[in-house]
């Protein structure tokens, strides 16, 4: 089934997240890792990609540490969906800008998101729905600088934190995935989430596992073709931003095969 808002859509499978980054952007499994801890690393050495699995909350962390003074961590929830994980991740095989200013913001105001910036500096973003918050803090902050969460009722589903000194192309990216309205695809259990009936638009397809299959190898040999000519113009995955895979064709009028 193909659900709506992404942002309730669970959080999906994580192995297609570790296997585009193992076949498609070559990163390299550390020595520590194993299945229910997938730890990588980015070909230079300097990024690590790691799914703590063995408590709960899982979380996904991903992380920079240098001697240079800009190390930085972004903690990603794992019932946020892996879609939005793989937009950060993957957004740092883009080039770096020139002028790092985020332009997150501009991705919430564009999809409608209720901006509510405060005279101390802080800016925030909540979506439409109510349910998600986004916050950017000042630079003088002791927390995270960025944060976000999806909360339904008393219940937070997912957080994210990103440090300082976080690349503005993660943080944009994210952002990006947030804002789109593009619905993900899911499997019929565990759908919608709990209590969060009332908000979740689903739509059911004929889309099934080879679907998914074939939209991932995709997204791998794109990733391969742009590590091969890193001088080529960057197509960011997703349907219309950073999400995690590509585009989904229109549901058929009946499902045979129901997600």
């Amino acid at each position: 089934m193909l659900v709506q808002p992404a942002y309730l859509a669970g959080s999906g499978d994580f192995e297609n997240l570790t296997e585009l980054m193992r076949q498609g952007h070559g990163w390299k499994d550390t020595p520590a890792s194993h299945r229910e801890r997938p730890q990588l690393t980015r070909s230079d050495g300097n990024i690590c990609l790691t799914l703590d699995a063995g408590r709960l909350p899982w979380k996904w962390t991903l992380s920079r540490h240098h001697t240079d003074g800009r190390s930085w961590t972004a903690v990603l929830d794992e019932m946020m969906p892996v879609e939005f994980v793989t937009a950060a991740v993957t957004s740092l095989a883009r080039p770096a800008r020139r002028h790092p200013r985020t332009a997150a913001f501009d991705s919430l105001d564009t999809a409608g998101w209720q901006r509510g910036d405060q005279p101390t500096g802080t800016r925030t973003a909540t979506s439409p729905d109510g349910l998600v918050h986004v916050t950017q803090e000042t630079a003088n902050s002791t927390g995270p600088l960025w944060r976000a969460d999806c909360t339904v009722g008393t219940f937070t589903w997912w957080r994210a934190s990103f440090g300082e000194h976080t690349p503005a192309t993660v943080i944009d990216a994210f952002a990006a995935a947030l804002a789109d309205p593009e619905p993900l695809l899911r499997w019929v259990i565990g759908t919608p989430l709990y209590n969060c009936d009332q908000y979740t638009r689903i739509t059911p397809t004929a889309l099934g596992p080879d679907d998914e299959r074939a939209l991932l190898d995709a997204q791998i040999t794109r990733a391969q073709k742009a590590r091969a000519h890193p001088s080529a113009v960057h197509r960011p995955d997703g349907p219309s931003g950073p999400v995690g895979l590509p585009a989904l064709p229109p549901p058929p009028g009946a499902a045979s095969r129901q997600r």
